[in-house]
């Protein structure tokens, strides 16, 4: 996370709203550059107004998290930086008995409010292994992801999350 790279792009891999994809040439190894801190984020963050749509239609432990397909035509990207100045991670008991625990991200955007279920690798086994409970952050980048259709509806997560004290104070 917040690693500057290089490498080469063959070209643009859109699909719909997905418009950020790229076929990467693997031939070509990557090179780290450095590390980007708070201050670059803060150039690079996005001031929605909203969270591509929100149509009133949640899930039943969401809320704002997820966009009827029949409104993708109205969504040009799927990937959002935004910065909040905190946010609530609340660990529950999974839908199916045999999943891991459920993990949410509740947060104020904009004048909205959300519960995004958390996709975060790292942040999911962090407070899964803390157990049942909410957990408060401070001042935080969200990346915040549109995945694909399913059973009718594009769902928004939190694919990372960046927070204050993780990131270097000064600039790359």
């Amino acid at each position: 996370m917040l690693d500057v790279i290089s490498m080469q792009l063959l070209r643009p891999r859109q699909s719909g709203y997905q418009r950020e994809n790229w076929i990467l040439d693997s031939s070509v190894r990557w090179t780290k550059l450095g590390q980007i801190g708070w201050a670059d984020l803060y150039r690079m963050e996005q001031h929605p107004t909203q969270l591509w749509i929100n149509s009133g239609d949640s899930t039943a432990r969401g809320l704002n998290d997820r966009v009827p397909v029949e409104r993708e035509g109205e969504i040009t990207d799927s990937l959002k930086l935004i910065r909040v100045d905190s946010l609530r991670i609340t660990v529950g008991r999974p839908y199916d008995a045999n999943r891991d625990l459920d993990v949410r991200a509740e947060f104020r955007h904009a004048g909205s409010d959300y519960i995004l279920k958390v996709t975060d690798s790292i942040y999911e086994e962090k407070f899964r292994k803390r157990g049942i409970g909410t957990y408060r952050l401070g001042e935080s980048f969200l990346t915040v992801s549109l995945g694909e259709e399913f059973k009718g509806y594009l769902y928004k997560m939190v694919a990372a999350i960046i927070e204050r004290r993780q990131a270097n104070v000064g600039s790359r």
